[in-house]
């Protein structure tokens, strides 16, 4: 089992979305005001573990290979970065956060999502 620091919610496996949206503080938060504590039960750890030990070693190589691949073509990489653009811009939006760095608010206004 592990508990929460803040609250003592306990679970037998991990309270990382316990503390984000519960406590509303990124996990970051959590392990700085709770030096040496963990968000995963030891139980669960293991069972983590031993996943990833037993994963296929060529699984790696080949996604890197294919992520190369990806990165490589320049019409792919545009399109994903104007993506995570167009993702972060419209998150920043849902949470209404008052503070906008200059170019983001210009890249909103650009494509129409604020008025200045």
């Amino acid at each position: 089992m592990v508990s929460c620091k803040i609250c003592g919610y306990e679970t037998d496996k991990t309270i990382q979305q316990h503390i984000k949206f519960k406590h509303n503080i990124p996990v970051s938060e959590y392990y700085d005001k709770y030096p040496g504590s963990s968000v995963y039960s030891d139980e669960y750890s293991e069972y983590l573990r031993k996943r990833i030990n037993e994963r296929d070693p060529s699984y790696k190589k080949k996604l890197s290979e294919s992520t190369k691949r990806l990165y490589q073509n320049k019409e792919w990489v545009e399109k994903h970065n104007r993506a995570l653009k167009e993702k972060a811009l419209s998150y920043i939006i849902r949470k209404g956060q008052k503070k906008i760095a200059g170019h983001i608010k210009k890249e909103l206004w650009i494509a129409g999502k604020i008025k200045i």
